[in-house]
């Protein structure tokens, strides 16, 4: 049993891992991801700035995936919000995965770079393949986002 759930948790990880590149709106690159935390726009306020101008310049070439991915983000508002239990379980859950991934990567760093770059080239194999048939790329994300939408245990609660 403990072996399903490893893999099960492999397997999750991968997708997450790969997700944005696999959805990206176009050759721009991701929007940069913001910090955690008021506390450390507070100790950095020059870098904080400049990333949020990055941010607002992304979303300036990209306003369809910005509106996405903020609609996205206040339905998970929402959802934490009616759900503060459930909402606080995952957040530890991904916090500790996290901490695990950083625990196995400097007990081995040669094969966390080892997976990393295994990573990178299946981001690059599948922009290849994405610009050799954006049609079927389209088909493809939409899969993905379904899939990922319903999850282990079937659709978000509402």
């Amino acid at each position: 049993m403990k072996f399903k759930h490893l893999l099960t948790s492999l397997a999750a990880a991968t997708l997450l891992a790969a997700g944005p590149a696999l959805l990206r709106a176009d050759e721009a690159t991701p929007p940069p991801n913001m910090p955690q935390g008021k506390a450390w726009c507070r100790d950095n306020p020059e870098k904080c700035k400049e990333m949020r101008e990055q941010r607002e310049a992304w979303c300036a070439k990209n306003p369809e995936e910005c509106q996405r991915m903020k609609q996205k983000r206040d339905e998970r508002r929402q959802w934490c919000a009616d759900n503060p239990e459930e909402c606080a379980k995952q957040r530890e859950a991904r916090q500790q995965r996290a901490q695990e991934m950083k625990a196995k990567c400097e007990a081995d760093p040669a094969k966390c770079e080892e997976m990393k770059q295994k990573g990178k080239q299946k981001r690059e194999e599948m922009r290849a393949k994405c610009d050799a048939d954006p049609a079927a790329c389209e088909q493809m994300k939409q899969q993905m986002r379904e899939k990922w939408q319903q999850g282990p245990k079937g659709p978000p609660p509402n």
